[in-house]
């Protein structure tokens, strides 16, 4: 069971929250020790720094997001999906820049131990709105495919479970069919 967790596809819900928790973890420790660094060695305000090891961090987990626990994402483009990803951060980020507005500059807590607050109060957003809005066949998915599918000149294609997202793709399942894009439906053809 706890293989199934780290190891294959996360396929799971259950699979999917531990592993952002975990990548969560891998990015924010990496965005506190730049956060550290640029006010403790360099000087700058926290707010910038922040916004700059947030933006750090945000980079490693894209990468480690769809590499790891959504590799089938109904976006088959990459530089869509990660424009998508970049505007779900910086709402992120947004957030984390109140929350340390109001830790810090409001209530006079200890700017490290506001990162710890407010990276938790960012984890919950990003992980919500990369599970319930990017990653899956909600409405900003299907309309970034069929943009994607526009631009391309082909289908946009499907998600993981095979739904059609609006691309050119029939989702009649007959296996007899062929579509716009030339081959039988849900094809990796089909997917491009």
């Amino acid at each position: 069971m706890l293989k199934s967790l780290f190891v294959g596809e996360a396929k799971t819900g259950t699979a999917q929250f531990i592993r952002s928790l975990f990548v969560s973890w891998i990015s924010f420790a990496l965005d506190f020790f730049i956060c550290f660094l640029l006010v403790n060695k360099a000087g700058m305000h926290y707010v910038v720094a922040t916004t700059i090891s947030f933006t750090v961090g945000t980079i490693l987990n894209y990468i480690l997001n769809t590499l790891w626990i959504f590799r089938n994402g109904p976006v088959k483009s990459r530089k869509l999906e990660f424009a998508a990803f970049i505007i779900l951060s910086a709402i992120g980020l947004g957030i984390n820049s109140l929350c340390m507005y109001l830790f810090t500059g409001l209530i006079h807590i200890h700017y490290l131990i506001s990162r710890v607050l407010s990276g938790t109060i960012g984890f919950v957003f990003n992980f919500w709105s990369r599970k319930y809005l990017l990653f899956s066949d909600s409405l900003l998915a299907r309309r970034l495919s069929r943009r994607a599918g526009s631009r391309a000149g082909s289908p946009a294609g499907r998600n993981a479970g095979g739904a059609d997202l609006g691309g050119g793709c029939s989702a009649s399942g007959d296996s007899d069919s062929t579509d716009s894009c030339g081959a039988e439906p849900g094809s990796p053809e089909c997917r491009s």
